[in-house]
């Protein structure tokens, strides 16, 4: 059996413009990830931990086919992120940030409806989807039925992002700093669900 995710001497690197005064710039070159290889088994919870710049997003980002990877090999659900990019998106659930994607004259619930929508699932069986999840991650009970998203606190943002990435109930979950600015109560609530699910 395939593991969940299995990456080999992944390397990206990054061209960027560097100021050198008022009309002067040069390029240099940044390497975000220099040979990362790890692997990651089904039913397991790891982090990637390290300084901001050390390429923990660009790692979730090759992962999530997102981003292509300069040299290396990365395969998710036993497909290839390069050569098999579709095959990779239907098996993964995916949370970059708690603010973005998001429409903010919807309710929580319309933007599931949406997602689910793009996702091409099932109506009835998205409906049922969507409920299970609005309260497993107590957003029926936060007024995601009836608020707007813009009218969500942070904490809510961060649920509903967290139900978006497991709406289609994929085998690997890609989460990126799925707790950042969040209150203590609400990161450990995140952190416990993820735990359990």
């Amino acid at each position: 059996m395939s593991r969940a995710i299995e990456v080999r001497g992944l390397v990206k690197r990054y061209r960027v413009k560097k100021r050198q005064g008022l009309f002067k710039s040069s390029v240099e070159v940044v390497e975000a990830l220099r040979g990362v290889s790890f692997t990651v088994d089904y039913g397991e919870v790891v982090g990637l931990l390290g300084p901001n710049g050390a390429g923990k997003t660009t790692t979730i980002k090759i992962l999530a086919t997102l981003l292509l990877p300069d040299e290396g090999e990365a395969y998710v659900a036993g497909y290839n992120v390069v050569k098999e990019p579709g095959e990779v998106r239907k098996r993964t659930g995916l949370m970059l940030t708690v603010e973005r994607g998001f429409y903010g004259k919807l309710t929580g619930r319309e933007n599931l409806e949406y997602f689910a929508a793009l996702y091409g699932l099932d109506r009835e069986y998205a409906d049922k989807r969507i409920g299970h999840l609005m309260r497993l991650l107590e957003l029926d009970r936060l007024g995601g039925d009836y608020k707007l998203f813009e009218e969500f606190s942070l904490g809510m943002r961060a649920r509903l992002s967290l139900a978006r990435a497991l709406l289609s109930d994929a085998p690997v979950l890609l989460l990126d700093e799925p707790t950042l600015g969040l209150d203590p109560p609400s990161a450990r609530r995140i952190r416990e669900l993820v735990e359990r699910l």
